[in-house]
């Protein structure tokens, strides 16, 4: 089934450009926020995936996200080194190592969240009500029903 479309762009570049330019966004307010070192993609392979004063084994991180056991190592270290987590052995297994968030990736937890409910706020002012709303009903129907 086709429906008529007046649209430039094929689809799947829409969806990546959008998603793009939400990050673009969303990154830049990170880091006026002080958070410049933190991408995106840190909060949706690792961070997301972690709650303040719950360490996770890093073997359950690699499980949830979507990429391999050396880019969340690669991540991880990372976050280390500028203070987001921390890696500490699993106290119920020894040779597992566990990630939790430190007072900074918390901070930076929190400031995200907000920012994300800002680039929303403003897409919504921008767009109009109307069709964020669709947009969001049309994207969420998508992704519940991909039949």
């Amino acid at each position: 089934m086709t429906f008529p479309r007046r649209a430039m762009h094929p689809l799947g570049a829409l969806l990546g450009q959008v998603q793009a330019r939400f990050h673009e966004d969303c990154e830049a307010r990170m880091a006026a926020a002080g958070f410049g070192d933190l991408s995106l993609a840190h909060g949706v392979n690792v961070m997301r995936h972690l709650q303040p004063g719950v360490p996770r084994r890093i073997s359950e991180v690699v499980r949830l996200s979507t990429v391999t056991k050396q880019a969340i190592s690669q991540q991880v270290a990372y976050l280390v080194e500028r203070g987001y987590v921390a890696v500490t052995p699993d106290e119920r297994d020894r040779r597992a190592k566990c990630v939790s968030l430190t007072a900074r990736g918390e901070a930076a937890q929190a400031t995200t969240r907000r920012i994300f409910g800002e680039v929303e706020s403003d897409w919504r002012d921008r767009y109009g009500a109307d069709r964020m709303r669709e947009l969001f009903a049309t994207l969420e129907a998508i992704v519940t029903h991909p039949e």
